[in-house]
Order: C-alpha cells, then sequence, then structure tokens
C-alpha cells in the first residue's frame, strides 16, 4: 500500500513537474505570437504540449497560431480538438469559422459562427464576420440581418455601415446605401472609399453632381485614387461635360497607364466629341517617356 502511495505521489509531482517545465515554452510562445512569428510559436507551444498534453488552451492557442500563418489544416485540426475537448467554447468555433472563411468553404463558416452566436450572442463581431460570409454567397438579405444586428450591438463602427451599404447597393437599395455610406463617413469623415462608393450610388441615382462632389473628396483624402478619378471622369460624361471627363480620365491614365478600359473609353469620348483618334497616340507616348 505504501509503495503504491510512493509511486502515485511521484507520478503526480513529475505531472506537475511538467505542467511547471510548459509554462516557460508558454510564455516563449506568446512572446513570439504577438510579434507574429508564428513558426517560433508554434515550436514552442508543441513543446508545451509535450509536457502538458492535456491542457486544451495550448491546443487553441496553437491553432490561431496556425492560422496566423496560413496553415488552415492545422488550424482547423487543432481547433477541432479542442471543439471536442469542451464544446461549450465559443472562441474556438469562432476561430475555426474564420479559417473555414479564409479557405472560401463558407458553408462551413456560417455553421462555425452560427454555434459561437448560440453560444455568445453578444459578440457584435461574430454576427459582422457571418455578415460577410453570407455576403460572399451573395445571399445579401442574410448578410444585411447580420450587419443589422451588429449595428445594434455595436452602433458606432463606421466598417459595418459601410459593408451593409455595400449589401444595400448590390440590391440597388441606392437610397438606403446612400444613408449608410453617409452614416460611415459620419463616424470616419476620412474614408476616402466611402465618399467614391457613395458617389457611385448617386450616379446609379443619376444625380450626376452629388456624385461628382462625393468623387471630389474622394481625390482630396487619397489623391492617387485612379478609381476616383475614372468614376469622376465617367459622371462629367454622363452629364455631358467632355472637357472635363477627358481630364480626369487622363489622370487616371497616368496613375494606372495599364487600364485598357478606360483607354477605350477615352477614344470613345474624344471622338465623340470630335477631336482626332491619333491624339491618344501621343498621349501614350508621353506616358511612356515618363
Amino acid at each position: 500500500m505504501n509503495k503504491i502511495l510512493a509511486i502515485t505521489f511521484t507520478f503526480l509531482l513529475c505531472t506537475a513537474a511538467n505542467a511547471n517545465d510548459a509554462e516557460a515554452y508558454i510564455k516563449k510562445g506568446h512572446e513570439h505570437y504577438d510579434k507574429k512569428d508564428y513558426d517560433n510559436a508554434i515550436q514552442e507551444y508543441t513543446e508545451a504540449i509535450r509536457l502538458d498534453p492535456n491542457n486544451k488552451g495550448l491546443y487553441y492557442i496553437r491553432g490561431r497560431a496556425y492560422y496566423g500563418k496560413k496553415d488552415y489544416d492545422n488550424a482547423i485540426s487543432d481547433l477541432t480538438l479542442v471543439i471536442q475537448r469542451t464544446p461549450n467554447f465559443a472562441d474556438a468555433y469562432e476561430w475555426r469559422g474564420y479559417t473555414y472563411h479564409d479557405k472560401k468553404d463558407y458553408d462551413q463558416a456560417i455553421s462555425d459562427y452560427s454555434e459561437a452566436i448560440r453560444l455568445d450572442p453578444s459578440k457584435a463581431g461574430i454576427y459582422f464576420v457571418r455578415g460577410n460570409a453570407y455576403y460572399e454567397k451573395k445571399e445579401r438579405d442574410k448578410a444585411i440581418s447580420d450587419y443589422t444586428q451588429t449595428i445594434r450591438l455595436n452602433p458606432n463602427s463606421a466598417q459595418v455601415y459601410y459593408k451593409r451599404a455595400y449589401a444595400y447597393h448590390d440590391k440597388k437599395d441606392y437610397d438606403q446605401a446612400i444613408s449608410d455610406y453617409s452614416e460611415a463617413i459620419r463616424l470616419d469623415p476620412n474614408n476616402a472609399q466611402a465618399y467614391n462608393d457613395r458617389g457611385y450610388a448617386y450616379q446609379d441615382k443619376k444625380e450626376y453632381d452629388k456624385a461628382i462632389l462625393d468623387y471630389t473628396e474622394a481625390i482630396r483624402l487619397n489623391p492617387n485614387s485612379a478609381q476616383a478619378y475614372i468614376n469622376r471622369g465617367y459622371a462629367y460624361d454622363d452629364k455631358g461635360d467632355k472637357d472635363n471627363a477627358i481630364a480626369d480620365l487622363e489622370t487616371a491614365l497616368r496613375i494606372a497607364p495599364n487600364n485598357s478600359e478606360v483607354k477605350e473609353e477615352l477614344e470613345k469620348i474624344r471622338e465623340a466629341k470630335g477631336r482626332p483618334a491619333q491624339a491618344i497616340d501621343g498621349f501614350e507616348k508621353f506616358n511612356e517617356a515618363r
């Protein structure tokens, strides 16, 4: 009996010693993880797991490190093990959802996000990423529903209003898109892309002056945006202002000289204005000489 107790006590001491030894590897792993040095983080976590194989948290954090280095299959393997051992751990479903999402397995991502939401319905971020997964599947109404729930939980996120605006825009609900773009701009007034896309919604409504104002602000915030110059050029063309259309498309081509679609459109506008098509050759030679 005393011998059995002695053996048991020795085993417990070894187990405790192993767990203590694992802590040093865990600390180093966290240091590497924080620096995004995922290879070394994984190496340290793996050694910690060897010493403390029943520590479920180690598989979770190693799974996140695998995700960080885009080793999605190993990330899923570790996170699945955590879910099997701790089925009520919402964060494991959330991170496995991210992993499936990045693999473009949107159905499985949505399934994991939904389980994370069931376990912890207060996390706004999970509704947002599930909305993104629905958007990728072109299920715009479900995406909008999730973005709306995200806004209820976190009404000050410009990003969510912007994404919901984009979904409304795809549905050709231009008024609602403009409303959401406007809220995104209010929350983040330096967001050049939101001005650009609101301008696009105004242009779709044939409100060209409002579109031009938004494109102009987008250009002020990001003077190297070829897309904003292109959009403003098209808006000028739509309202019959060929000179400003040509000027904007020329500027766009100086920024992005390989855009063949814009070259073709510029040629059409020049021809419509009565300029010789050969004029484009001189413009291209100017670009080559720069």
